[in-house]
């Protein structure tokens, strides 16, 4: 019974030290073909016909940056530039 104990219990160690080293940071580009369009989407969100038209062509590629206290994402497409930062560590964040 403790055999089992103890290998549960290092079981769920190993477990909880593979989801700790998780780590995104890299750059992500999207594959247009591959996608869904946004743009039913985009239309519920009343973007203009215009601005839906340049999101259909245009090579999005994000940066991501992780530390252990937050994750950073830069966005960037022809015209279109945009720094996300999402606290990880469990402080609030204020805006």
């Amino acid at each position: 019974m403790r055999a089992y104990l103890l290998v549960g219990l290092l079981g769920l160690a190993w477990m909880a030290s593979a989801v700790a080293a998780v780590d995104f940071s890299g750059t992500w580009a999207l594959d247009l073909k591959a996608s869904d369009s946004p743009d039913p989407m985009t239309k519920r969100l009343g973007v203009s016909g215009l601005q839906r038209g340049l999101m259909d062509s245009a090579k999005l590629v994000s940066t991501y940056t992780q530390t252990p206290e937050e994750l950073t994402i830069v966005s960037r497409a022809t015209g279109f530039s945009r720094t996300e930062q999402f606290r990880l560590d469990g402080q609030p964040e204020s805006r």
